[in-house]
């Protein structure tokens, strides 16, 4: 605090006449006050301030003021990019919900174990085939079983794997509707961590009812049906490569999901 010394007279008695001294004291000064820095908030130290500090010290204010500007920035930058990020996992997970909606909400999720191993039996033709166990493709509905062929067959053994579907005699079979008829989606999971960067493959099979194909699609009685699918699915150097996407912990994820809504509609 500015302080300064000023003399006053005052009037005493002891019992005496009456007589006057001056006396001096010490008060604060009322005309300059201390004061702190307008900027001490973005970072300047002065604690108390002349009436000319600003004008003295202009680089300095210029400085923590740029120094609180680039913080800030960099604040807005990981808020901006937290926010896109959410927005992203929102539209994922959206898009996700609606996708079970449409396909009548249910879908099946294959997980293969031993990866390595099958691809490897794959390769010698050994098995050219894996299969998965029946299921249902949706509630009260379709019973299927899934095969997928990890270095492919026929035509494109050696360049890309195929995936199969093959109608079995289920529980509802005599309510629904024959031939089938709905489209199948067969997807092979990325893997990858950061839900922005995932790109699943996706392949979208439509059955043809013409008569040549009655055989694959109308009611199973006597044992399964002749399978039918997509050859050409995904190239099998994505499969093979240890730095895949598609493959972790050497477990392949492919998902089979039945619209039902077309099935429904047609």
């Amino acid at each position: 605090m500015i302080t300064v010394k000023q003399t006053r007279t005052i009037r005493v008695t002891d019992g005496e006449p009456v007589k006057s001294i001056k006396i001096e004291e010490i008060v604060a000064d009322t005309k300059e006050k201390a004061k702190s820095c307008k900027f001490a908030s973005l970072g300047c130290d002065v604690e108390q301030v002349q009436k000319d500090h600003e004008q003295k010290r202009p680089i300095k204010h210029l400085a923590v003021t740029n120094d609180t500007m680039r913080g800030l920035l960099r604040q807005f930058e990981k808020l901006n990019s937290q926010f896109n990020t959410s927005i992203t996992q929102f539209d994922y997970v959206k898009a996700s919900g609606n996708r079970m909606a449409v396909r009548g909400g249910q879908n099946y999720l294959w997980k293969i174990t031993n990866w390595s191993h099958h691809f490897k039996q794959a390769q010698k033709r050994t098995v050219p085939l894996i299969f998965s166990k029946p299921f249902y493709s949706a509630v009260h509905s379709y019973r299927m079983v899934a095969s997928f062929a990890p270095f492919g067959q026929g035509k494109t053994f050696g360049h890309h794997a195929s995936v199969f579907i093959q109608l079995v005699e289920g529980d509802f079979d005599q309510m629904l509707k024959w031939p089938f008829r709905a489209p199948i989606i067969f997807t092979v999971w990325d893997q990858k961590n950061d839900v922005a960067e995932k790109k699943n493959m996706s392949v979208r099979v439509t059955p043809n009812t013409i008569p040549v194909n009655i055989p694959f699609l109308m009611q199973p009685k006597n044992g399964p049906n002749v399978s039918f699918g997509c050859d050409k699915f995904i190239h099998v150097d994505l499969l093979s490569n240890k730095t895949s996407p598609y493959v972790k912990d050497d477990t392949l994820f492919v998902e089979i999901s039945v619209d039902m809504m077309t099935e429904m509609l047609s």
